[in-house]
C-alpha cells in the first residue's frame, strides 16, 4: 500500500515537473519579444503563498523549514500572475535543490517604500562561487548535472518585461539571496 502511495506521489511531482517545463520552454520562446503581460493588481503576499503552494511537495520531500515576514498590509504590484509565479517558482526551487535535505531554511521577506515593494528570498544551501554568480543569468549556463540553464534566464527577463529589477548575493556554503524589487501600484495601495 505504501508503495503505491510512493508511486502516486512521484507520478504528481513528474507531472507538475512537466508543466513547469512546459511553462520555462515556453518563457524561453517568448523572451526573445515582449510578449503582452495580463497586468492586475495584485498582492505580493499572496503571489508568494501561490508559489509556495506551487514548490509545497518539493519542500516536504526536502524537509525545508520555511521562514515568512511579510508586509501587513500586503504590498500590491501590477503583475502577470502566471508570469510572476513561475519566476518565484524558478528561485524558490533552485533554493530547495541548493540546501540539504532536513537542514533547508528558506526564508522569504517582502516590505515596501515610498516608490517601490520588494521580495527577498534567502536559502542556507550550497552557496554559488564569485566566477557562476558573474553568469547565473546567462542563457543556458547551469551548475546541475540535469539542468538546462534557462530557468533563471526566463526569471530575469519576466522580472525586467515588470519593470522590477533582480539581484543576487551569494556566498560559496553558506547560502544565497535574491532581491526583488517591483514599481509599487499605488491606485490599489489602501491607506
Amino acid at each position: 500500500m505504501a508503495e503505491t502511495e510512493d508511486t502516486t506521489l512521484y507520478l504528481d511531482i513528474m507531472e507538475r515537473n512537466c508543466h513547469r517545463i512546459n511553462h520555462l520552454v515556453t518563457e524561453l520562446l517568448q523572451s526573445t519579444r515582449m510578449s503582452e503581460l495580463n497586468m492586475l493588481p495584485l498582492g505580493l503576499n499572496m503571489l508568494v503563498e501561490k508559489a509556495l503552494h506551487l514548490a509545497d511537495d518539493r519542500l516536504q520531500l526536502s524537509n525545508v523549514n520555511v521562514v515568512k515576514e511579510m508586509c501587513d498590509p500586503d504590498c500590491m504590484i501590477l503583475a502577470d500572475e502566471d508570469k510572476i509565479l513561475i519566476a518565484f517558482l524558478n528561485i524558490i526551487i533552485n533554493g530547495i535543490e541548493a540546501m540539504k535535505a532536513g537542514e533547508g531554511k528558506l526564508t522569504i521577506n517582502t516590505w515596501k517604500d515610498a516608490e517601490k515593494v520588494f521580495i527577498r528570498i534567502t536559502d542556507n544551501g550550497s552557496g554559488i562561487s564569485p566566477q557562476n554568480l558573474a553568469k547565473l543569468f546567462e542563457p543556458f549556463f547551469t551548475n546541475k548535472t540535469k539542468g538546462t540553464g534557462l530557468g533563471l534566464t526566463a526569471t530575469q527577463n519576466i522580472i525586467l518585461q515588470h519593470k522590477g529589477t533582480i539581484a543576487v548575493d551569494s556566498i560559496l556554503g553558506e547560502g544565497t539571496t535574491f532581491l526583488i524589487s517591483f514599481p509599487i501600484d499605488g491606485e490599489s495601495q489602501s491607506e
